[in-house]
């Protein structure tokens, strides 16, 4: 395998694991956003978009994780460079997971906007 592509291919999983770890976070954090919703909020639109942002939360990192195993597969398996398809694909993942990132944001926020609402007596 040339080199350079090996080294490419680890740079790649080093990127993709900061982004699988940080929609795990993410989804940790939705589990006490929840909570907050079902005894504060308790807003039918913010359910929705609880279980919204699960599903696109669990939807990409199951993304990320098949993403995972084609690069070690192309890491095993592969001889050749690094071309501009793999280029393409991890970039490709990339918006996939600022886009899944910012859907997760924008809920919060949301949140936040409900929670500023209420005030302490």
């Amino acid at each position: 395998m040339n080199n350079n592509k090996a080294l490419c291919i680890k740079k790649d999983l080093i990127e993709l694991q900061q982004w699988q770890k940080r929609l795990e976070e993410n989804h940790r954090e939705l589990d006490f956003m929840n909570r907050i919703h079902k005894q504060i909020i308790q807003a039918s639109e913010i359910t929705y978009d609880l279980q919204h942002v699960r599903r696109k939360n669990t939807l990409g990192l199951a993304s990320l994780c098949k993403y995972e195993l084609q690069l070690l597969k192309e890491l095993e398996n592969s001889c050749g460079m690094y071309d501009i398809s793999l280029a393409k694909n991890h970039e490709k993942r990339r918006v996939e997971f600022i886009t899944t990132d910012q859907v997760f944001f924008e809920l919060k926020i949301k949140l936040y906007e409900k929670l500023s609402c209420y005030s302490v007596r």
